[in-house]
């Protein structure tokens, strides 16, 4: 049988990088969202870098392409992305995936916010991080559920608030 294989992949993340969720981006790239303004004010501010997961470029291209219908942002992130220095762009496997899906189908929550949470409690424990990595979200909900369930070593950053906890 041929063998498909995936060449290892290795990031340096610095202490304060921001992991962002879908809903950061969207309101980043696309003009009509109602937290566009603060959202676009965090991307080209924040000194720290970002961390993009690859479930998160895949549901934001959905929901700027498919649901807002403005390609233009879309291309707009994806030309953020491969700019130098912005964001890192990570891809997960597959290694907590019966984790996930317990959690998805216990408390209900968005299957894309628990690869998000699994992703920042990874690269805290790997990277020794503490204070824990931060996700940045402007729906704390679902993300708040998964650390307080499982016990997961993230920080969120509250995008409404500024709050960090």
């Amino acid at each position: 049988m041929p063998v498909y294989a995936v060449p290892a992949h290795e990031s340096n993340i610095r202490r304060d990088a921001v992991i962002l969720d879908t809903n950061v981006l969207v309101a980043a790239f696309c003009p009509q969202d109602q937290n566009h303004e603060d959202a676009r004010y965090f991307i080209d501010e924040w000194a720290g870098p970002f961390v993009v997961p690859i479930a998160v470029l895949i549901e934001a291209w959905g929901m700027i392409v498919g649901s807002q219908k403005y390609w233009p942002g879309a291309l707009q992130l994806l030309l953020w992305l491969t700019t130098p220095g912005t964001a890192e762009l990570l891809p997960q496997g597959a290694t907590r995936i019966d984790e996930t899906t317990v959690m998805v189908s216990s408390i209900r929550v968005d299957c894309v916010d628990v690869l998000i949470s699994h992703l920042a409690d990874d690269i805290s424990r790997q990277c020794e991080f503490d204070p824990h990595i931060k996700v940045a979200t402007y729906d704390t909900r679902d993300i708040l559920k998964c650390r307080e369930r499982s016990g997961l070593q993230l920080q969120i950053l509250d995008m409404r608030s500024w709050d960090a906890y």
